[in-house]
């Protein structure tokens, strides 16, 4: 009795999932600037330096910052899976770690020494 080995070509599939994840990086990159505009253009109406707001506005305010928090959370944990997906979270990684390093010899030298 014999085997029988398949091969196939995956390259394909590869690309596109290179492709997706490229996708999800741009997107998600791309979401964040407008998204944090809305926060800032939020906390500025919402100072009582401009003017005074209604009660009705101030929970308009309130929940246009929180809908922006949630979907700069999202953008940013999209933007970490598509990080890890092509590799680019392990440098970071490194380099954190190296920076901790460096904090962590610092902070054993006391003020006086």
């Amino acid at each position: 009795i014999g085997q029988v080995i398949v091969l196939r070509n995956i390259t394909p599939f590869h690309e596109l999932n290179e492709a997706k994840t490229n996708f999800i990086a741009t997107v998600s990159h791309e979401l964040k600037t407008p998204i944090a505009s809305i926060k800032m253009s939020t906390k500025l109406l919402g100072d009582e330096r401009v003017g005074q707001l209604s009660d009705e506005q101030k929970e308009l305010i309130t929940s246009i910052e929180g809908d922006a928090s949630r979907l700069l959370r999202i953008t940013s944990e999209l933007l970490n899976m598509a990080q890890v997906e092509t590799g680019q979270i392990r440098n970071l990684l490194g380099l954190l770690l190296k920076s901790l390093g460096r904090f962590n010899s610092l902070s054993l030298i006391g003020p006086g020494d």
